[in-house]
C-alpha cells in the first residue's frame, strides 16, 4: 500500500481498520498468486509480467509481507475474472487447459497461454467473455 493510501485511510477508518485491510489484501495476493500458478500453470517471472510486478514482488506476495497496490489489485481481479470464466465457459480443468495451450482463430491463431506468458490479460479475459456470452469468431 503506498504512503499517501494508508495516511488517508487512517484518516478513514482509523489503524487497526487499515491493518485489518493490509493484512486482507496480502492474503488476498498470496491465494491469487497460489491459484494462478496451479491452475495456469504459470511461473513466477511469468506471473509478475502478468501483474505488471517485478518477480521479487511475487515473492514477497508469497510470503505475505507485501500487499498489492491499487493497479495490482485490478490485475489480481482480472486473474481471477479469468478462472472463473474457464470455469463457467469449459466443462473441465481439462477442457480449459486445452483451451488454453491450443492456438484460437479468433486470437490471430495464438495460443491464450502464449497472451498471458506475455502479459496479456486482458485479451483473454475479454476472449473468454465473448465466448461465456455466445459470441463466437
Amino acid at each position: 500500500m503506498r504512503h499517501v493510501d494508508s495516511h488517508l485511510l487512517m484518516e478513514v477508518m482509523g489503524p487497526m481498520a487499515v491493518q485489518t485491510a493490509v493484512r486482507h489484501e496480502r492474503k488476498d495476493a498470496r491465494r491469487a498468486v497460489a491459484e494462478a500458478q496451479k491452475n495456469l500453470g504459470l511461473n513466477s517471472g511469468e506471473l509478475a509480467k502478468l501483474l505488471d510486478v517485478d518477480r521479487r514482488t511475487i515473492l514477497r506476495y508469497r510470503k505475505e509481507t507485501s500487499a498489492p497496490s491499487e493497479h495490482v489489485r485490478k490485475r489480481i481481479q482480472a486473474l481471477r475474472d479469468l478462472n472463473d470464466l474457464l470455469d463457467q465457459v469449459f466443462p473441465s480443468r481439462e477442457a480449459a487447459q486445452d483451451w488454453l495451450y491450443s492456438p484460437v482463430p479468433s486470437l490471430r491463431a495464438r495460443r491464450p497461454i502464449d497472451l498471458l506468458r506475455a502479459g496479456n490479460l486482458e485479451e483473454v479475459v475479454s476472449e473468454l467473455a465473448g465466448l461465456d456470452g455466445g459470441v463466437f469468431t
